[in-house]
Order: C-alpha cells, then sequence, then structure tokens
C-alpha cells in the first residue's frame, strides 16, 4: 500500500494522533500542574477530541459500517470531557485517572494500528 492510498479522514486521523502521542508522553513524564503542562495538556485533549471524532469516517475493519474500535473512539471524546470537567472542577484524582486511561487506550490502539492487516502496518511492513 501506497501512502497516497489513504483516505483524508486517514491523514487527518494520523496528523491529530501522532502529536497527541508525542505530547501526551511528554504529559506523562514531567511535572504536573505546571504552566507547559495545562498549556500542552489542553493542546492533547482537543487533539485527542480530533483524533477520535475523525476517526468515524475512517473505515474499512466492518467493509464500510463502524466497527467495535469506533467504540473506544466514543469513549476516548467521554473520556476527554470528563477529565476536562474533572480538573476544572478541582477533582484531581479522577482527572488523572481519565487522563492516564486516555493515554493508555491510545497506545494501545497505536500498537493495534500496526498489526500487518492494518492500514498502517501495511504501509509499514509491506
Amino acid at each position: 500500500m501506497h501512502p497516497a492510498t489513504l483516505s483524508p479522514a486517514m491523514w487527518a486521523h494520523l496528523l491529530t494522533v501522532l502529536p497527541a502521542l508525542a505530547i501526551g508522553t511528554w504529559l506523562m513524564i514531567r511535572r504536573k500542574g505546571t504552566a507547559a503542562h495545562i498549556l500542552l495538556g489542553r493542546l492533547y485533549m482537543l487533539l485527542m477530541l480530533a483524533t477520535a471524532i475523525v476517526s468515524f469516517w475512517v473505515r474499512g475493519l466492518n467493509g464500510d459500517r463502524l466497527s467495535l474500535i469506533h467504540a473506544l473512539s466514543a469513549w476516548t471524546i467521554v473520556s476527554v470531557m470528563v477529565g476536562w470537567w474533572a480538573i476544572r472542577t478541582g477533582r484531581l484524582r479522577l482527572h488523572r485517572g481519565f487522563m492516564i486511561g486516555l493515554y493508555i487506550g491510545a497506545l494501545i490502539a497505536g500498537v493495534f494500528t500496526l498489526l500487518p492487516a492494518r492500514v498502517l502496518g501495511q504501509l509499514l511492513w509491506g
């Protein structure tokens, strides 16, 4: 498969999820509560929200219909919203839990995209 065969939705998904994963990694390993954490955290949440929303136009696992992976997209939207609400209302533990879960979920989803039968896996492994 050639990168030119990726749909616009796939490109949009990749262009939002890759920086989100890089920012998410930074957020997980660096000090929390700093101005940089707050700024990058907002960007991370926006990127993850965009990633999840655009994923509803990425099809192929189940023909042209939504697949079970889209349940993760819906959960991502919920997680971003709850994480944002939690930090805005001072519920730090809830925020932390949802943000860690969101990050781990994105990593797990990313690993599955590398399987040879998936589009990204085909691009990487041939």
